[in-house]
């Protein structure tokens, strides 16, 4: 009866040493560095995401250009500036994805260090459900002749056995919710790892665009300018077009205006010649008249 005893209180010794030590602390704050971590990482992937975002220059509309108004930086600089910018973001993003390789060996450090100690703490079990069956048949086969202290010592061991074996599942299961935590922030690592890297290959693929094509830039640039003379001298000949046909317009009333004169003056002198013949003839038939009647 002593022996198992003073195998109990053995292992509750090392279970009250397992229960002091700063394993499942330390799990927890690496379960919580591991969440900030993450946030960082999903913070600097979406500010990366939002910053690689590049403004494609507007189609330049056919429409006329006020010459006279401000026009801004050099398109050259603009470019410059973007690249500088890009090349920027790419070694953000590289840095971010060491960042996050080197989270995922922590995690899976974490990962196999969790599988051991939940393996220990199931051998423990074990250990400890042996030993409480053990207790359970000593107990049982004790009779009328043990002494009533012996009846307590049993029943103190079998007490102690339940506390140590809830303690040893409340364990466990705290290591297998910090399993499945550790799990889950190497899947969002993974993710965001690939997230990143997906944005890299972006952003490298668009400076390489912007540097290969910066002399069909240059040369779109110089075809804007000469399109923009070809409508200046467009729109001197248009000028000069509309003041041409005001002329024109001008002298044609004008001549218009003298056709309409000459002709109202020569309807004019000849109603007046009808009128003066009209006049006559009614002057030599009144003279014939007067002549035929005679002074009477």
């Amino acid at each position: 009866m002593q022996t198992p005893k003073t195998s109990v209180k053995s292992s509750s010794g090392s279970e009250g040493g397992r229960k002091s030590s700063p394993r499942s602390v330390t799990l927890e704050t690496r379960q919580r560095s591991t969440g900030r971590v993450v946030r960082q990482l999903k913070t600097s992937g979406l500010e990366a995401n939002s910053s690689t975002s590049i403004r494609t220059p507007k189609t330049t509309s056919t429409k006329i250009l006020d010459r006279t108004s401000p026009r801004g930086l050099d398109p050259e600089k603009k470019r410059q500036g973007r690249v500088a910018e890009l090349e920027t973001q790419i070694s953000q993003l590289e840095d971010a994805l060491r960042t996050v390789k080197d989270q995922l060996i922590v995690s899976e450090s974490w990962k196999k260090q969790a599988k051991l100690d939940a393996e220990e703490s199931r051998k423990e079990l074990l250990a400890i459900t042996l030993k409480l069956e053990e207790s359970q048949k000593l107990l049982a086969l004790s009779s009328s002749h043990e002494t009533h202290s012996n009846h307590l010592s049993a029943y103190e061991e079998i007490r102690v056995l339940k506390e140590n074996m809830a303690q040893q599942l409340s364990i466990m299961e705290e290591m297998k919710n910090q399993l499945d935590d550790s799990r889950s922030s190497e899947s969002q690592a993974q993710t965001l790892a690939s997230e990143t890297l997906q944005q890299l290959e972006t952003a490298k693929k668009t400076m390489e665009s912007l540097k290969t094509n910066s002399d069909d830039y240059n040369a779109i640039v110089s075809e804007l300018h000469q399109s923009r003379a070809r409508v200046s001298s467009l729109e001197s000949i248009i000028e000069e077009m509309n003041a041409k046909e005001k002329q024109s317009e001008s002298k044609e009333i004008t001549d218009l205006k003298a056709e309409l004169e000459n002709l109202k003056s020569r309807q004019a002198w000849e109603i007046n010649g009808e009128l003066r013949k009209s006049k006559e003839d009614v002057d030599a038939l009144a003279l014939r008249i007067w002549t035929i009647d005679g002074p009477n």
